[in-house]
């Protein structure tokens, strides 16, 4: 890419950032200059006099006591919403409001608070995608750690760590987990290994955008320009052979056949492309914005879309494949879309459908692949909407609007791509949804049953939520 070429994009990519900003800063009430959070540790962790542990000693035991056990209901959870959550499966972790790492089911019996706000500063909670394994990072005066808890048998590891993670994704077999924190010379991507208690340094200084493939290797938009395979096991890199830089601040897919979905750059927009391991490079759609990309739980139908970016025109058109592709387009003539609106692919038909949702800037699809999660931007405020994947046509059930919590409107709504990655708001069976923001006049942590027309049930106070499989 030329230097001119570099110019343009990094401008792209500020102004899409900028954008972000102004919206969490919208929606949580907060001062959008950022000088109210520039202090906090979840954004920027604070270096600690931790050493790092890459060869644990063989004496020490990772397992620790479990903590005690609470049956009581959720804090602040009535009967009534205890009765509509109560056969919900699953464990919902969450960050609570005095800085406990904390999980219950559903309903709120067997609660476990296994960090304390009094000892540490605590984020991320981030569980196994197939395990009831939870991992978080947290921060001392002295220390800082990437924990891990067996919610199932209590048993919890340790790993210290010289600065904590400031996001944390879970390997597919649960043996380490990807991290990227600050360091001395800036951004680290890091492995945790859980069973050696290791931490070792992938890069350093560029951001990775990425996704674990299958053999669990990671895959990663490097500095937005490339894509690299990385073997977890002696940190060796493979630079795919495309012949186009990536496009501006996306996450790419990737699929168990080790094909890459990423956006490109050409002159005049994004294309979003299918790129095989040796480099082949198919389209899928043309757009001048930022796309959102997330992949079905049975990597059957690619979800697309583009985000609004203050002050410019978005859209998104589509590179039809067969007939039947061309005649499922919405009106059955529709090519093109404006941003916020979000298009399913059919991977193996080539069949496109979208949604009438407007406004929308983020997405997430239920473990059971039969409705995506639509989090839309209304009036300075936010609204899930949970759409019917295979009726496109059908209205979304609503949730009540909220307004985010400043934890989940800082540190995660300008990245919800990345978290479309490692976390689900889900429940396991796809019947319910979990989030954190003010609605109904009460700050804390909601649960919303899409097979009923009650609404949100509160469940906690905290100010981030996330569901295990």
């Amino acid at each position: 890419m030329s230097q001119r070429g570099q110019h343009q994009r990094n401008s792209r990519v500020a102004a899409v950032l900028a954008t972000f900003v102004l919206l969490a800063a919208a929606c949580s009430g907060a001062d959008p200059s950022g000088d109210d959070i520039a202090d906090d540790a979840s954004s920027a962790p604070p270096t600690t006099t931790a050493t790092e542990s890459n060869n644990a000693d063989a004496g020490e035991s990772p397992t620790t006591a479990p903590p005690s056990a609470d049956a009581s209901p959720a804090p602040g959870g009535s009967e009534a919403d205890a009765a509509i959550l109560s056969d919900l499966p699953g464990v919902v972790a969450w960050r609570s409001a005095e800085g406990d790492i904390v999980t219950s089911s559903p309903g709120g019996t067997d609660r476990e608070v296994w960090s304390s706000g009094d000892e540490f500063l605590s984020m991320q909670p981030t569980w196994a995608a197939e395990e009831r394994v939870l991992a978080w990072s947290r921060s001392s005066v002295d220390n800082a750690e990437v924990a891990t808890a067996n919610v199932e048998t209590g048993e919890t590891t340790i790993v210290p760590t010289s600065n904590p993670p400031f996001y944390l994704s879970w390997s597919p077999d649960a043996d380490r987990l990807l991290g990227l924190r600050n360091g001395i010379g800036g951004l680290e991507t890091v492995f945790v290994d859980i069973d050696q208690q290791a931490v070792d340094t992938a890069s350093f200084g560029q951001p990775f955008f990425s996704d674990w493939s299958s053999n669990d290797s990671l895959v990663a938009a490097s500095s937005g320009l490339v894509i690299v395979d990385i073997d977890v096991n002696d940190l060796s890199v493979d630079i795919r052979d495309i012949d186009a830089p990536l496009g501006v601040l996306q996450t790419p897919v990737v699929l168990s056949g080790g094909d890459v979905i990423a956006t490109t750059a050409t002159i005049d927009s994004n294309e979003v492309s299918r790129i095989t391991v040796d480099g082949t490079r198919t389209a899928l759609a043309s757009t001048d914005g930022p796309v959102v990309l997330s992949l079905s739980p049975d990597e059957t139908r690619l979800a697309v879309l583009t985000i609004p970016v203050e002050g410019e025109t978005e859209f998104i058109s589509f590179t039809p494949g067969d007939a039947r592709a061309q005649s499922e387009l919405v009106q059955g003539e529709l090519t093109e879309l404006p941003a916020g609106v979000v298009s399913i692919i059919d991977l193996e038909t080539g069949a496109i459908r979208s949604r009438s949702e407007t406004d929308v800037v983020a997405l997430n699809w239920s473990p059971t692949g039969d409705h995506l999660g639509l989090l839309r931007f209304r009036a300075n405020e936010l609204q899930w909407l949970f759409g019917d994947a295979d009726d496109e046509r059908s209205p979304a059930v609503e949730s009540a609007t909220f307004r985010p919590t400043t934890e989940f409107a800082r540190s995660y709504l300008p990245f919800m791509d990345q978290y479309d990655r490692s976390s689900t708001w889900w429940s396991p069976d796809g019947l319910a949804f979990v989030f954190a923001g003010t609605t109904f006049g009460r700050e804390g942590i909601w649960i919303d049953r899409i097979d009923d027309e009650v609404g949100p049930a509160f469940f906690a106070e905290g100010d981030i939520a996330f569901w295990s499989s």
